[in-house]
C-alpha cells in the first residue's frame, strides 16, 4: 500500500513536502519511505510506503 501526497508548487507549505522527502532516508525503518517524487504541471507529488499499522479513514 502507498500514500500519495501533493501540492501546487506555489503553495505556502511546499517547503514542508520538500523537507519530508529530504529527511525520509534518515528516519527509522518503521517510518514511511519515499518511493518516488515528481514535479510536473505546476505540482509536486510524492509516493510514500504506508507505515505498518497506520491507516487512513477519509470518512471521518
Amino acid at each position: 500500500m502507498v500514500f500519495i501526497k501533493g501540492l501546487p508548487l506555489d503553495h505556502e507549505r511546499i517547503g514542508e513536502l520538500e523537507t519530508e522527502a529530504v529527511v525520509a532516508p534518515f528516519l527509522p525503518a518503521g517510518a514511511p519511505a519515499v518511493l518516488w517524487e515528481e514535479r510536473a504541471g505546476g505540482l509536486a507529488a510524492g509516493v510514500l510506503r504506508r507505515a505498518p499499522g497506520v491507516g487512513l479513514d477519509l470518512l471521518r
